[in-house]
């Protein structure tokens, strides 16, 4: 598809010819290879998405949504480390992306601790709402998810929970998950589930529960 005409005045925007070993520096500008996943959002839909390649100018990743070339599209590789990029090849189920701008690798490959309430950085949240149920000992809540991911979960919830108490929650068609209550507060909590959810099953559910996005054609010259 990069021979393809169309692609022309995109195809520079993602260096993706001379892939460089992984011991490399990642100030390299040409390209990394990682396993890391990200956040992608296109219009008001979010999914989870697995990155596998990166350069200064773009990522190649394997996507479980469809898109067409040039849409545009906003990748997160991590709190605080969200670009705006458009669509420049779609095959097979993986997606050559190629930034707006240049970003410099080493902070946008930089990974922080997760601790307290910042349990967030430990991964990519998508936002929501959604109803679920939470046990807490013998005791069952309803409660509504804001936010999820692989490794843990925003709730509203209307009592107080002490940190580090175990918690059970159950989303509507999917298994229940274990967690442990990390802060609490203003009627909302933060939950940071024992073991991570697996990318294909969370996806699987994120697209029963929520469908997907129509796929769109959008001009290179379209901006957000």
């Amino acid at each position: 598809m990069r021979d393809d005409p169309d692609f022309g005045d995109l195809a520079g925007l993602l260096r993706f010819d001379e892939p460089v070993p992984k011991q490399s520096p990642v100030s390299d500008a040409r390209l990394l290879t990682i396993l890391r996943v990200g956040k992608l959002t296109i219009g008001r839909f979010e999914e989870l998405c697995l990155i596998r390649q990166v350069g200064a100018g773009g990522v190649m990743a394997h996507v479980h949504v469809p898109l067409a070339a040039r849409q545009r599209v906003q990748i997160e590789l991590g709190r605080d480390r969200a670009f705006w990029g458009t669509v420049l090849w779609v095959k097979d189920g993986t997606a050559g992306i190629g930034f707006d701008a240049d970003v410099e690798l080493e902070g946008l490959l930089a990974r922080s601790g997760a601790s307290g309430e910042d349990y967030r950085s430990a991964g990519p949240r998508l936002n929501m709402d959604c109803g679920a149920t939470l046990r807490v000992g013998s005791r069952f809540y309803r409660v509504r998810v804001h936010d999820l991911g692989q490794s843990g979960v925003g709730v509203t919830f209307p009592g107080m929970l002490e940190e580090g108490q175990d918690v059970v929650l159950t989303l509507q068609g999917f298994q229940p998950i274990q967690g442990v209550a990390v802060w609490c507060r203003k009627g909302r909590a933060g939950i940071a589930f024992h073991r991570p959810i697996g990318l294909e099953a969370l996806t699987r559910w994120l697209h029963d529960s929520f469908g997907t996005p129509r796929m769109e054609r959008q001009g290179a010259g379209d901006r957000k």
